[in-house]
């Protein structure tokens, strides 16, 4: 008896430029793995039908991107801790007719500072993030997990880094962005 195909996705809107499904497809192809990697191209409205179908096991789960991080973490069963932390997203996996979301940013960008500056962590002083978008939130939550105590959060808009300090609440100083290279002297 052979098992259907398991078909995976990355959700977005647009999506048609996304590489996901050439480089997941690689890995699928290389390790014979019985499985499809697909573009769907989802607007808001319908991510809420998205979703059911995932849960209909129409899918097995798979990549979520812009503008549906905050969607996938509001309409799963249960979220990990980065997800929950950081307010988003990135990857759904069905378990029966449950959705778990998870967010795997965080993780990745420690492992690429980790590898590329292994010893970043022995250098005194605080860290500096640029931007207050779902890429910065997950640094942020990054840095402080792996014991950052000060970091300096600079963005165009001044009110999205006071929500996002706000949201993680310690160690985080908003700087102004007329005074972006106030930090460095």
């Amino acid at each position: 008896m052979t098992t259907a195909t398991k078909r995976a996705f990355v959700v977005g809107w647009p999506i048609s430029h996304s590489r996901s499904p050439l480089i997941h497809s690689h890995w699928i192809k290389k390790y014979n793995i019985d499985a499809k990697y697909e573009i769907a191209a989802v607007a808001p409205e319908d991510i809420g039908n998205f979703f059911e179908s995932v849960r209909a096991g129409e899918w097995c789960g798979g990549n979520v991107t812009i503008p549906h991080k905050h969607a996938a973490l509001d309409l799963a069963d249960s979220c990990d801790a980065a997800a929950r932390a950081i307010g988003a997203a990135n990857t759904i996996v069905r378990d029966g007719r449950r959705l778990h979301a998870g967010n795997t940013d965080a993780a990745g960008f420690i492992a690429n500072l980790n590898a590329l500056a292994p010893a970043w962590r022995n250098v005194a002083g605080p860290c500096v993030v640029l931007g207050a978008g779902g890429a910065a939130s997950a640094i942020v939550w990054a840095i402080l997990e792996a014991g950052v105590e000060q970091v300096y959060l600079i963005n165009r808009t001044k009110s999205r880094a006071d929500d996002l300090a706000a949201r993680f609440g310690r160690g985080i100083q908003v700087i102004e962005w007329r005074q972006r290279h106030a930090p460095a002297s």
